[in-house]
């Protein structure tokens, strides 16, 4: 879709309520926004249908990513989760919406430090968190019955507004997070809950969606929408349908999500959660775009088509991961992950076309934690990204097969094509200290970096010298001589059109193992 091209800072068009396309688009943009919808309805660009029966915008059936999901999928696969709120001053994660607002008394707003982190670290967007489970705003919503916003406290700065335009200002694309279960609206209405639920939680729907419109009309683009929430009600009484509505018709490229979106039984754990999320499962909370499944990481093979209402939908998988112990700043907190851990994770999370959020949580004084900040570098560096991307391709190492001059009997499961997957939990066994182990791609591609990651039982690693080759007509070109590998090896050289990539390990105090012998392409 040529819609989808438009970098972040142009303004996104609206839907009105009759679902027509309305511009607003900068004039260099309008005649190809006009001739990507005479070329197909708006809607089917996006994914999307009219429901006939409640004529409400809806996903549209289909076991291929939608033009909007392959967008995110390239574009938007590594992010940055902001947590601040009123939390961040009383040193809690969770709070029932009676902390005096008072409380909330930030020194400064330093939104454009917050979106530099995530630009310096290569991410591609932010998602703030613009309302969490106690109900207080980082915005001044005009609707706040509860007065309980920025709008009513003493720093009154409008933080979305503050982040969403250093966006803008940075070139990362701004994204929000909305929980839907409001603590401090539930207690008010306790009563009403209890006189009359049907039309209390239409009201509450009612409420929600007037929020999430506000968020989607007033700060430009928005990438996605992660919506979470405690399922403290039924399914049909929350009313997502239309907050899915609200979010298509002002920005019908905003992929949104619901937490623990994929059917499971209401009295199993999160654990059991993630054994559920097998391909044909149904959908639980629809309509949605991608899946969230908070703090699960996908399984491998992850799955990707699952089913709602008989019909099959594709949604990929969005991790999100603290860097230190806890979502919100918190003065106790002192974890934090080492770059090992996160490389890790990074690799199992992005694999597969999904996505991950890495959350780092400003204090009160407005600012992130300088450690975290240098983490965050750290694995920047470590995983060869771009400030600000774009995201490496994978391409090659997706389709690659592997072969190796030795491998392990003893047990099953050890073969040269488990370093070559994308999945970091297998590995390729040598019976050898001397072996070799090739990689062909389906097609000749360039390539420019190599990641290696050497399997080690309690830190001990057993490669002393290898040497990294492509083939390059019919002989062996050197990339890389080198020693050690050890938990993680970025190997860097010139870009080289090869479609055979060999690695042979030269000297090992034992038998080396491999569970990661990955090729990534050259922009």
């Amino acid at each position: 879709s040529l819609l989808l091209l438009l970098p972040p800072p142009v303004t996104p068009f609206f839907l009105d309520t009759n679902h027509q396309m309305q511009l607003h688009i900068p004039a260099a943009f309008f005649a190809l926004a006009i001739a990507a919808s005479a070329a197909k309805p708006i809607l089917e660009q996006a994914g999307l249908a009219k429901d006939p029966a409640s004529g409400l915008i809806t996903r549209a059936p289909g076991a291929r990513p939608t033009s909007a999901q392959l967008y995110q999928m390239e574009n938007t696969r590594y992010g940055m989760f902001i947590h601040f709120g009123i939390n961040t001053f009383i040193n809690q994660e969770w709070t029932d919406g009676s902390v005096p607002i008072e409380k909330y008394a930030p020194k400064e707003i330093a939104a454009d430090e917050w979106v530099l982190a995530a630009k310096n670290a290569g991410m591609s967007h932010v998602v703030l968190v613009c309302k969490h489970h106690d109900g207080f705003c980082n915005w001044p919503t005009k609707h706040d019955e509860m007065q309980y916003s920025v709008g009513h406290a003493s720093n009154k700065t409008d933080v979305v507004k503050a982040v969403s335009n250093a966006c803008r200002k940075h070139g990362v694309r701004f994204a929000v997070y909305y929980s839907c279960w409001d603590r401090r609206w539930d207690a008010k209405h306790a009563e009403d809950y209890k006189q009359d639920r049907a039309a209390t939680n239409k009201a509450y729907t009612d409420y929600m969606v007037a929020q999430v419109e506000e968020l989607l009309s007033q700060y430009g683009p928005v990438t996605e929408i992660w919506i979470d929430g405690s399922w403290h009600k039924k399914l049909e009484e929350w009313g997502f349908d239309r907050v899915y509505d609200a979010v298509k018709r002002h920005q019908p490229l905003c992929q949104v999500a619901i937490n623990w979106n994929i059917g499971h039984p209401d009295n199993v754990d999160s654990t059991a959660h993630l054994k559920e999320q097998r391909e044909g499962f149904p959908i639980r909370y629809f309509p949605s775009d991608f899946r969230l499944g908070d703090p699960e990481l996908p399984a491998f093979p992850d799955p990707k088509i699952f089913t709602h209402g008989g019909k099959q939908f594709y949604m990929p998988f969005e991790s999100t991961i603290c860097l230190n112990d806890q979502w919100f700043w918190n003065a106790g907190d002192k974890g934090l992950k080492s770059v090992d851990e996160l490389e890790k994770l990074f690799l199992q999370a992005t694999a597969q076309n999904n996505l991950l959020l890495l959350n780092s949580p400003p204090g009160p004084d407005g600012h992130m934690r300088p450690a975290t900040l240098e983490r965050l570098v750290q694995l920047r560096e470590r995983l060869g990204l771009k400030i600000g991307g774009p995201f490496p391709k994978n391409t090659a190492a997706v389709k690659a097969t592997a072969t190796a001059t030795s491998v392990w009997t003893k047990d099953q499961g050890f073969g040269p094509e488990l370093a070559v997957d994308e999945n970091p939990g297998t590995r390729w066994a040598s019976e050898t200290p001397v072996c070799a182990i090739t990689q062909e791609f389906a097609a000749p591609t360039r390539i420019e970096r190599v990641i290696l990651r050497e399997y080690g039982e309690s830190g001990h690693y057993r490669i002393g010298k290898f040497i990294l080759e492509a083939q390059v007509g019919d002989s062996w070109k050197t990339l890389v001589d080198g020693t050690t590998v050890g938990a993680s090896k970025q190997l860097k050289f010139d870009p080289v059109l090869t479609k055979l990539m060999r690695l042979r390990i030269l000297e090992a105090s034992e038998p080396p193992s491999l569970s990661a012998f990955r090729a990534l392409e050259a922009d």
